[in-house]
């Protein structure tokens, strides 16, 4: 007997296949169970004890079982006392604990540290595959940890949906204590690979400051491929009356070492949006004998893969130095470099009157970056542009609005530089060194406003101390304009004239040719 060749699945089949298999996902996505944590008066909170979870908010009725990954955890339910909750393995506690997501709510008013505290150079960890939430508060602000207290124990923190702070609190991921980084993070990644709905960080101020630290342990070996923070995702920024702030942050290696050592980490984000004063700092107690730190290097690179993004506020590197309790800028002991990526636009626009920018060196690899800084704020250091574009960025982010560049060197290897013009006014760039680099050609690419140009008029585009530049060097890309440079006396001006429209160019030719023909009949 033969056997009958295999039927093929008809596309009916296939469908209500599908339909199942997503009505059995549903299924198995809403059997996960919300686990609320009530808390200890006083003492290390435990993740493995059972009598600490129930599974409604009044803490009325017990969990029969402990959380799993697939389960959403939330703690504030209920009063709370203020809590140490242990991540790590020693004393019977639960290690490297993972959840679907964790919830902190506005309930939970003393605040709360979840803490690897086990030492012995062991590595330990808390996920959540989806959100980690800091519900704003109503009353007074309110500190949460995720951190290590050992000096010789690490902690990964990994967020594989979005991270939200909201008002009024105060988030410490890995926060450093004093001159020490022994509680800061190996990594912390927020995000997962593939997903675009993940990934975002969001820091909502609107009556009360709010912060979010991300500490590195800058010990451990990274590089810009495998960062010790990664932010798939935006760090959105939301100010209303207070200030949402953002601190990238490291110090030295852990107790006892010499402090002159030289550290570097590396951050990534996918972007950088909305308003607020973001620090890329070094917490580090100077020496009392030499009166020296060791220096911090942090890498920060901006990927803008998705869409544009604009910052507008405070963005600057400070060193925090703790030396007789004050904070002071030590632009010597935090260096500050930017790297930017992906084939968006990022623009940064400097408040009149914030801290000084204190950025060291800027490299514009893909998209475009435009900042504006008034010279009252500082000045960017040193801006490289390999590929993609330069550009200057409106004043208080208008879209608008001209804006003013302040930098100490510009290296042009590649790329374009971006300007904006509108009626009289321009982008300017003040730059001490204006430096050729490999590039071929020097194009500048220019942006008429509603208010549009003004014919024959000297628009100074660029000031500078010392160049090597001469006008025949640069070319312009414009719609409907000849542009004409002059360099002179380190003063970079352009004048535009316009270029006829087609049907003004085949009227004018028509015309001629009648007056042509009549010269001739007349003839």
């Amino acid at each position: 007997l033969r056997t009958p060749p295999p039927r093929k699945m008809s596309s009916v089949m296939k469908k209500s296949l599908s339909i199942l298999s997503r009505l059995a996902a549903g299924f198995v996505s809403a059997n996960a169970t919300t686990y609320y944590y009530k808390g200890l008066a006083s003492g290390d909170g435990k993740f493995d004890v059972l009598e600490n979870w129930y599974t409604d908010a009044t803490l009325t009725s017990p969990a029969t079982s402990l959380p799993t990954s697939a389960d959403d955890i939330v703690f504030g339910a209920g009063t709370v006392a203020k809590n140490t909750i242990r991540l790590d393995a020693g004393n019977s506690v639960s290690k490297n604990p993972e959840f679907n997501s964790i919830t902190v709510t506005k309930e939970a008013t003393s605040g709360l540290t979840f803490v690897n505290w086990v030492s012995a150079n062991k590595n330990e960890s808390l996920t959540t595959k989806g959100n980690f939430t800091i519900e704003a508060v109503e009353s007074a602000s309110r500190e949460v940890y995720v951190k290590s207290a050992a000096k010789d124990s690490y902690l990964d923190v990994s967020i594989g949906g979005n991270l939200s702070i909201g008002n009024g609190n105060t988030a410490k991921f890995g926060f450093i204590k004093n001159q020490y980084s022994e509680c800061a993070l190996n990594t912390f990644s927020v995000g997962t690979a593939g997903d675009a709905n993940t990934g975002n960080v969001y820091v909502t101020a609107t009556d009360k400051d709010t912060w979010l630290y991300i500490a590195a342990n800058s010990r451990f070996d990274k590089d810009a491929s495998n960062p010790d923070i990664n932010i798939m995702g935006k760090l959105y920024m939301s100010s209303g009356e207070k200030l949402a702030y953002a601190t990238f942050l490291g110090g030295n290696a852990w107790a006892g070492v010499d402090y002159i050592i030289d550290r570097t980490i590396f951050a990534n984000i996918g972007g950088l949006q909305g308003k607020g004063a973001f620090y890329a700092t070094n917490i580090a107690s100077r020496d009392s004998a030499t009166d020296k730190t060791s220096l911090l290097t942090i890498n920060l690179a901006i990927a803008n893969n998705t869409s544009n993004s604009k910052f507008v506020g405070t963005f600057s590197s400070i060193a925090n130095n703790v030396k007789n309790g004050t904070i002071t800028l030590n632009k010597e002991d935090v260096e500050f470099n930017i790297t930017k990526t992906g084939a968006y636009k990022q623009e940064i626009s400097i408040l009149d009157g914030g801290f000084y920018t204190n950025v060291n060196n800027i490299t514009i690899k893909e998209g475009e970056l435009a900042l504006h800084n008034p010279a009252s704020s500082g000045s960017f250091g040193a801006i490289t542009i390999e590929d993609g574009a330069l550009g200057v960025a409106s004043a208080n982010g208008g879209d608008s609005q001209i804006g003013e560049l302040n930098a100490d060197s510009i290296t042009w290897n590649g790329g374009t530089i971006n300007i904006d013009i509108n009626d009289y006014a321009v982008d300017i760039i003040n730059v001490e060194s204006f430096t050729k680099g490999s590039a071929d050609t020097f194009k500048f690419i220019f942006t008429e406003g509603d208010d549009k140009i003004v014919e024959d008029n000297a628009y100074t585009i660029l000031s500078t101390l010392n160049t090597d530049f001469v006008s025949e060097d640069f070319t312009a890309e414009i719609d409907g304009y000849n542009a004409v440079f002059n360099m002179e006396d380190g003063i970079l001006s352009v004048t535009f004239t316009a270029v006829p429209e087609p049907a003004t160019i085949v009227g004018i030719f028509g015309v001629l040719a009648l007056a042509f023909a009549a010269y001739r009949r007349r003839k």
